[in-house]
């Protein structure tokens, strides 16, 4: 039986030859999409699953006054190790956030991220080296490591594991260190680093109190998070400052303990920004949508030539035939169609998944886990199978044979609104994908054209090893690199807007102690940044009191204190005091995603971060040879730097922070594009069933003296009616959907109403063309040849 039906199937699918390809070649597209989505979703949510621990590792931070901070102090660090049995294991890292060189006679290399950990935390997270030093946890030496390929540049010829001497800083001035081996680059982990330096304890010899430790933890399994919580909070309340001592706040009581799971740091994080996880929700909800999609198109593709099956389902079950066979057959039909779109889909994935690799910075593989990746395209398989057959073959099988046999079965008017109502699905989600194309392109060029607080363009970012504690420190190479042809302006600080975030610390104004980020700057910084004042001045070497006793204010800043004049207030931490000289406008420094955070700009502040990047202005036209001058002799304009010049151009650092946005504007644009055409191959193929249905019609009507116009009227006005209905159907959905992906941003453009009218014009354009070349072949037709008894 199975191989009659086999047969039969592939005599109907070479019968239909133009359906079965919209069918096979829609579905494979669609699977394709679908596959490559599952795959990026599964890899996003899969961040530091090969740390065999993983889902008992938390990050202990701080809610302070209802901001997240990831930093705990090394004295609470014991704390917990000490006073709570359902941790396992604690341990503390903490970033370098400046670069530096690393050399040999053989090469020189730039290490970004050093990573600074405690022998548990290393355990805790998994970090694999090539040393020793786990196997003895009282060692105190520090141990310091480069990836293998790091490695490998300054020892070509290097095979054993034994530990090299290397220059660390610029050859002039730099000072000897060791090599101790290898650690195992793990870029799909949420801790990611250049260099690795392992010690017994990172805070050994440090203010105990200083909050300066991401800590994390290894709990025991099956324990009460919430009830350690709760423990945690209890120990952290017992060793807040009590009566001024050490740090003060406005509002103890508002400080608590948070505990964030490993797994949730890379897509939710509790401290940062969220929009990871929203954007893989939107992409798998579009991948679910496409593969939907491509099943409603394959099944109203079926029920539309079902009739012209009518008559073999009724002599088929007056020779006796069940429903039970019927269905059968059918599904083996679609089984064959489905599966050889699974095995297209299998190939379009394999070729395609490079480009998507490359725009989405990651490392899909369909064989990387191959039995995890056959169970996806089984599932997807059966998924498809069921979805897209078993309601056309339950319908087919359902014909009356009496009925069926007594006429022409394509004249009926049976299931009708079931062809109406899923081409109307079809292109609803056509039009959520397009819709929701546009919103987010405008909501990217708002981010790209809107004012950001201060100007990157002509900007050069120069990635500076050297550090400029004073104004003093800095002026020479100042005075060096302004003589450059083309130069208009330089300026040092601590922080570059897009960069890792400054420290905060906290400042007092009439008694309120806040906690607010410290930038230290020179006096150029806001003109090399172009950044506008709103109210007081700027930094002047007219004013001799700036270097010492001066600050600015953003706006958040004088906000957050609820000042309605800043200027000439004072204002007090690490134990100086300033006086507000000028209040800037807020920079959108993060992106648009989060709000500007109070800021505090100063000249000198001890407590501030040290002063290492330096920001070039240059001339417009003149950026290449200014560049290529200062390339030539950076050695002798930045002596303490080193021999190489290494710079980044400010404007395509902030680019980068619209990534995510960007490669949700990708999927939209491919997913758009494939929905469309699904949604237009099913419309065309409903369009010819209807315009054969109507051909005696037509013919009838043009010999009754009907216009071309008035019958192309007559055929396209059923399916301009359901295109319009698609439209108002999704617009409230869309507009929902958008609000809430619009409400990730700090700073957005209110929904407008442009992108609905412009989704609208296209698919009823689409439609009506694709609809009027079936309407041509019908006009082509003879009325004689319509008219003859079939």
């Amino acid at each position: 039986m199975f191989k009659l039906n086999f047969k039969i199937a592939l005599r109907n699918i070479q019968k239909n030859l133009s359906n079965t390809f919209i069918n096979i070649g829609g579905m494979a597209v669609a699977v394709a999409a679908f596959m490559t989505i599952i795959l990026y979703v599964q890899y996003e949510n899969d961040y530091d699953a090969s740390n065999p621990n993983y889902k008992n590792i938390y990050l202990v931070g701080r809610k302070i006054q209802g901001d997240f901070s990831t930093l705990t102090s090394s004295d609470f660090a014991r704390k917990m190790k000490a006073q709570i049995p359902e941790i396992e294991k604690v341990g503390k890292i903490k970033y370098t956030n400046f670069e530096f060189a690393i050399s040999n006679k053989n090469a020189r290399i730039y290490v970004k991220n050093v990573l600074s950990a405690d022998i548990e935390a290393s355990k805790i997270l998994n970090f694999k080296t090539t040393d020793t030093i786990f196997k003895d946890a009282d060692n105190t030496r520090r141990s310091f490591f480069l990836s293998e390929s790091s490695l490998k540049t300054l020892f070509p010829q290097k095979h054993n594991l034994s530990p090299e001497m290397v220059t660390i800083g610029s050859v002039a001035a730099g000072q000897t260190g060791t090599v101790h081996g290898t650690f195992k680059e793990d870029l799909h982990a949420n801790i990611t680093f250049d260099g690795l330096a392992l010690t017994r304890d990172i805070a050994e010899g440090m203010d105990s109190t200083d909050y300066a430790y991401t800590t994390f933890i290894q709990v025991k399994p099956h324990a009460s998070i919430e009830n350690l919580t709760k423990k945690l909070n209890k120990l952290y309340a017992a060793g807040l400052p009590k009566n001024g001592e050490l740090l003060k706040f406005a509002d103890q009581t508002n400080q608590s303990v948070y505990l964030d799971a490993l797994q949730n740091l890379h897509l939710q994080p509790k401290s940062g920004i969220n929009s990871n996880r929203k954007v893989v929700n939107v992409i798998l909800s579009l991948g679910v949508l496409i593969l939907l999609l491509a099943c409603i198109n394959f099944v109203n593709i079926n029920i539309v030539q079902s009739a012209t099956r009518a008559k073999e389902i009724g002599v088929k079950k007056v020779m006796g035939a069940n429903k039970g066979n019927l269905v059968i057959q059918f599904m083996i039909e679609i089984f064959i169609q489905c599966f050889t779109a699974a095995t297209i889909a299998l190939i379009i994935t394999e070729f395609t998944l490079p480009v998507v690799n490359r725009i989405f910075e990651v490392n899909l593989s369909i064989w990387t886990s191959f039995s995890d990746s056959f169970w996806l395209i089984a599932l997807t398989l059966l998924t498809t199978t069921l979805l897209a057959g078993l309601y056309p073959a339950l319908v087919l099988s359902s014909y009356n044979p009496v009925r069926v046999l007594k006429g022409n079965f394509s004249n009926s008017a049976d299931n009708q609104w079931l062809k109406k109502s899923l081409l109307v699905a079809q292109f609803s989600i056509a039009t959520a994908f397009i819709t929701g194309l546009l919103l987010v392109n405008r909501q990217l060029s708002y981010m790209q054209t809107e004012d950001k607080g201060f100007s990157a363009n002509q900007v050069v970012f120069v990635q500076n090893n050297a550090i400029f504690n004073t104004q003093l420190d800095f002026q020479p190479v100042k005075d060096r690199i302004i003589q450059i042809h083309g130069v208009k302006s330089v300026s040092v600080t601590s922080y570059v807007p897009t960069g890792p975030k400054p420290s905060a610390q906290t400042f007092s104004i009439d008694g309120i102690d806040k906690q607010m980020l410290s930038v230290a700057v020179d006096p150029d910084f806001f003109e090399t940044l172009s950044i506008k004042l709103v109210s007081g001045r700027f930094f002047s070497d007219k004013f001799g009191t700036d270097s010492s006793a001066a600050v600015i204010l953003n706006e958040a800043a004088v906000k957050k204190y609820n000042l309605t004049n800043p200027i000439g207030k004072s204002i007090r931490s690490c134990n100086s005091s300033f006086q507000i000289i000028g209040v800037i406008k807020d920079l959108k420094a993060e992106g648009f995603e989060k709000v500007a955070e109070p800021t505090v700009y100063s000249l000198t502040n001890k407590c501030a971060e040290a002063r290492t990047a330096i920001l070039i202005k240059v001339s417009e036209g003149k950026a290449s040879q200014a560049l290529t001058t200062l390339k030539a002799n950076w050695s002798g304009i930045n002596k303490l730097d080193g021999e190489d010049f290494r710079y980044e151009f400010m404007d395509i650092l902030y680019g980068k922070l619209f990534k995510k946005q960007e490669q949700l504007k990708f999927v939209f644009t491919a997913l758009s594009i494939l929905t469309i055409l699904i949604a237009l191959s099913g419309l065309y193929a409903y369009a010819k069933f209807i315009t054969r249905a109507k051909l005696k019609e037509i013919a009838v009507r043009k010999i009754l003296g009907a216009s071309d116009y008035q019958i192309f009227n007559q055929i396209n006005n059923n399916f301009f009616q359901l295109v319009i209905l698609s439209n108002i159907i999704v617009a409230p959905l869309i507009y929902i959907f958008a609000n809430q992906w619009l409400a990730g941003f700090a700073y957005k453009q209110s929904i407008s109403f442009v992108p609905f009218l412009i989704t609208l014009s296209l698919t009823v354009l689409l439609s009506v063309l694709t609809v009027t070349i079936q309407g041509f072949r019908a006009l082509k037709t003879t009325p004689s040849k319509a008219l003859r008894a079939e």
